[in-house]
């Protein structure tokens, strides 16, 4: 059935029959798109940390091995956010919930057809934050009030697998997200902004792609073997996504043409100087070593997969290579190999999906 959504969305009376599904308002009652500064990658930590998430239960797994890395034939291609904060959508949808149906139904992660669309899912989640809406409990808690812009600043996990749950997204082929460079040049942040809502506005079917649930997995991080609970769902070829504090100058960064870990971390970009605020990002999470040593000595490292295109990071040799020496090499970046000291300092939350 197709059905036009962008009446759903109307001025002043909140969401029309329970839906957060897009709209594209237009005239008096438009929403003012104000677009977040192009260093925020707009994961909004504080946000999440207000979230209350159920842990996953993880008694029954065995002792993880000393290396594991996410088959990369479940995984999409990375994905570039360009300047639009949506590192949520592409991390959590795109990339997370994307892995873990091609994990499910034996698909092509790399189809449109088979990907959650960014530029759709991010779009929904701004919609919620402009009528009020967060999560509590697992359940969506809306203020019934119009607000005046479609959310400034980061969205947040929680409340976005919480859409995604109730409400679903389409595909990327339903959906693509609108080209961040046109004649090689940049496409300016307000400007790709617009082209999300106009990508998000013109669906005409059905959101049927969603999850089952989501739960987080708790960390200690005081303890000795702190990340064994994310090793032991990694091990079963289960990509995670993590909130981030995101380290400062991460774009520009030369990483280690060897593809040792990356471990400089001690300098965090703010979000706002004057507060003091860190910024946050979102990112996929898809294996470890435990003997994988970087320039500085550190023993072992995670493996995390960006949003930021594929010139940013490590190869894909560096990632998959050791694990999959048999899978034909793709000429990519958009990984890095980040040391456990790392991982420990700026990682906040990582969550897992059931499809």
């Amino acid at each position: 059935m197709i059905v036009d959504r962008r009446h759903l969305l109307k001025c002043g009376g909140g969401l029309v029959a329970a839906s957060l599904a897009p709209a594209l308002v237009t005239g008096a009652c438009a929403q003012t798109i104000e677009p977040d500064d192009e260093d925020d990658p707009g994961c909004d930590l504080e946000a999440e940390e207000k979230a209350l998430v159920a842990p996953r239960l993880l008694t029954n797994y065995t002792k993880p091995p000393p290396r594991f890395v996410v088959n990369p034939e479940f995984l999409p291609p990375v994905g570039n956010q360009g300047s639009v904060g949506a590192c949520v959508a592409w991390a959590a949808g795109y990339g997370l919930t994307t892995a873990m149906l091609a994990r499910k139904l034996k698909r092509d992660p790399s189809l449109p057809a088979h990907q959650v669309s960014a530029s759709y899912f991010y779009s929904t989640v701004r919609n919620a934050m402009a009528s009020g809406c967060s999560v509590e409990r697992d359940k969506i808690q809306c203020d019934g009030q119009k607000h005046s812009t479609l959310g400034k600043g980061g969205t947040n996990i929680p409340l976005a697998l919480t859409l995604l749950a109730e409400f679903g997204s389409v595909s990327a082929q339903d959906c693509p997200y609108p080209l961040v460079q046109v004649g090689g040049r940049k496409v300016v942040s307000g400007a790709l902004y617009d082209n999300v809502y106009a990508a998000w506005g013109s669906v005409r079917v059905e959101p049927t792609i969603k999850i089952a649930s989501f739960k987080e997995i708790v960390t200690h991080w005081e303890r000795p073997n702190d990340l064994n609970n994310i090793k032991a769902v990694l091990a079963q070829n289960e990509p995670l996504v993590l909130s981030l504090r995101l380290p400062d100058k991460w774009g520009s960064a030369r990483f280690d043409q060897s593809g040792k870990p990356w471990e400089h971390y001690r300098n965090i970009q703010l979000k706002n100087k004057n507060a003091n605020t860190p910024a946050g990002h979102a990112m996929l999470v898809i294996g470890y070593d435990d003997n994988v040593e970087s320039a500085g000595g550190n023993r072992g490292a995670m493996l995390l997969q960006n949003s930021w295109g594929n010139a940013w990071g490590m190869s894909w040799s560096d990632a998959f290579k050791t694990q999959y020496p048999n899978l034909p090499v793709k000429p990519t970046k958009g990984y890095v190999w980040i040391t456990y000291e790392a991982f420990r300092v700026l990682a906040k939350r990582i969550y897992s999906v059931e499809v």
